[in-house]
């Protein structure tokens, strides 16, 4: 119980400390890291050829073998078959100088480099002739160089049997190299996090790495640092930090030129298992790449089984993606088509309409000397007849300007799938901004042809109703929606069904509207909305 409760104390002071940073921030560095990823791989390469061209022109066996061994520590990580040239050629040298201390260093190093390529035999072969007790000094490296061996044979073997030895192995060797390490160096970290990794003591693993992560300086010592925290919180099932960790764990190996790596395969897997399948597909792609170019085969295959998984997926989301986009085309031109046909149809009534106007205006000269009735009637339907055409007028130069703006929203659409930009392409189609802003300016329109038509409209409307109900519309402002259901009273709109679906809302609201203003009329309530059927006339 005290384990537990420490193990949650540690946990939530470091996660604390970690509060600012989110996964999300840490991708959208990982993938900034990831595209200047061959510019370090370039700074690397720069690195290694002045190394050589020092080689090249090192006079003595004595710096040869010095040259050597930062070839070597700089290909071990980098690329192994280099890696594992320099370190026959530091062996050859020591050899070539005699000196016993320096064959059995390189010794180790060629033991250490046959290891990390899978060549366990060859590898043990060279260790087990050593005598290191012989050299004393050389005893970090050798208990090292046997740990991680035997470590990474327990790692892949399939034999429980041979498992077992091998971890046995490995912590008898990690023993060993505790007694020699000073407890400050972040080797002496990783050697006991390594131990407490095979207990299963997971809440020491993460006190030991919150004390050492701190101080590492070296971008490879952060990674490894940070990987350690990844795999801790991946045994407490949490798998937020362990994405966070393993992220961090990328970046600090992508920037230290590391190829031999599994932070970001592991990481590659997680999201997708996450869905976030272009992230995922890209960072496999380059897991696989580095491995190639490390010609590290353990890291090969590892890639090699995972990478199919993700990259089916992703495909799959590819063809889904292609398949919105032919539909969305296709909406795109059906809409097109639909709104020629309502242009055709208004210009055809528009004809219709003018027609109608000349009779009017031969049926008017006609009936001048009717009764006062007969031309109150006329000018009844004169205004009715000035109210569509004044619509007519301002809804054709709507339907043009909104012909437009679709003309230049397809435009852009075929624009973005023309530069395969496919999450920006279904983000344009998913949005509503751009009904949003049509229904806007349709309102406002309708708003200003109105009041065009009955500039006093409000302040009649207000006048039926009783004071402290009357709307306020300052000058300038467009109506409210209740405003707006009045407005098309007057204009002969009555069926609240019509009405709901001019203005996109329930007809329930419309009906809860007109009840509401019926019962603040002054006056009887019955009669309210022929009065507001009645409010102004056309201004001339």
């Amino acid at each position: 119980m005290k384990k537990t409760v420490f193990t949650i104390s540690i946990l939530l002071t470091f996660q604390l400390v970690q509060a600012t940073e989110s996964i999300d921030s840490l991708l959208k560095v990982l993938d900034k890291v990831v595209m200047r990823h061959a510019e370090y791989t370039q700074k690397k390469e720069k690195k290694i050829a002045t190394l050589k061209e020092l080689l090249a022109i090192s006079a003595s066996n004595e710096q040869q073998f010095v040259v050597c061994g930062q070839l070597l520590d700089e290909y071990f990580y980098y690329q192994k078959d280099s890696a594992l040239v320099y370190a026959q050629k530091k062996l050859k040298v020591a050899r070539e100088l005699r000196d016993g201390q320096k064959i059995t260093l390189a010794q180790i190093n060629l033991a250490s480099t046959n290891g990390s390529i899978g060549m366990y035999k060859e590898a043990l072969d060279i260790l087990n002739r050593i005598n290191i007790e012989k050299y004393p000094d050389l005893r970090i490296d050798y208990y090292n160089a046997n740990a991680i061996i035997y470590g990474d044979m327990g790692f892949y073997t399939v034999s429980k049997a041979d498992k077992q030895t091998y971890n046995e192995f490995n912590k008898l060797y990690y023993d060993s190299l505790l007694t020699v390490l000073p407890k400050d160096t972040s080797l002496y970290c990783r050697a006991l996090t390594g131990l407490y990794f095979q207990t299963k003591e997971y809440d020491k693993a993460y006190k030991l790495a919150t004390i050492y992560y701190p101080r590492s300086t070296l971008p490879h010592e952060k990674a490894m640092m940070a990987y350690n925290f990844a795999e801790v919180y991946k045994h407490l099932n949490n798998k937020e930090q362990e994405l966070i960790w393993l992220a961090k764990a990328a970046i600090n190996d992508l920037e230290s030129v590391t190829k031999e790596y599994v932070s970001l395969r592991v990481l590659a897997f997680r999201l997708y298992e996450q869905g976030d399948l272009e992230r995922a597909y890209n960072y496999m792609n380059l897991s696989y790449e580095d491995a190639l170019f490390c010609n590290s085969r353990l890291r090969t295959f590892e890639v090699s089984q995972m990478m199919p998984i993700v990259n089916d997926a992703y495909q799959h989301q590819a063809k889904t993606k292609q398949r919105l986009l032919i539909y969305s085309a296709l909406i795109t031109s059906l809409l097109s088509l639909f709104l020629l046909l309502a242009v055709w149809r208004v210009y055809g009534q528009m004809q219709k309409l003018a027609i109608a106007r000349k009779d009017l205006s031969t049926a008017n000269e006609q009936l001048q000397n009717l009764n006062l009735e007969l031309f109150s009637k006329n000018n009844t339907l004169t205004e009715a007849n000035r109210i569509k055409e004044e619509y007519i007028d301002s809804y054709m130069d709507q339907c043009s300007h909104y012909i437009d703006k679709l003309e230049e929203y397809r435009k852009n659409l075929q624009k973005i799938a023309m530069t395969s930009k496919l999450d920006e392409l279904v983000s344009k189609i998913k949005s509503k901004d751009f009904i949003d802003d049509v229904l806007i300016e349709f309102y406002q329109n309708f708003d200003n042809t109105f009041l065009q038509l009955f500039p006093n409209f409000v302040d009649e409307l207000n006048n039926l109703l009783v004071p402290e109900e009357r709307f306020h519309i300052k000058p300038g402002q467009f109506f409210n929606l209740e405003v707006r259901v009045y407005a098309l009273i007057r204009l002969g709109i009555t069926d609240s069904v019509k009405i709901a679906a001019f203005l996109r809302c329930s007809t329930n609201t419309i009906y809860n509207y007109r009840t509401r203003n019926r019962n603040k009329a002054l006056g009887d309530r019955d009669t309210f909305e022929d009065k507001v059927k009645q409010i102004g006339t056309l201004s001339k």
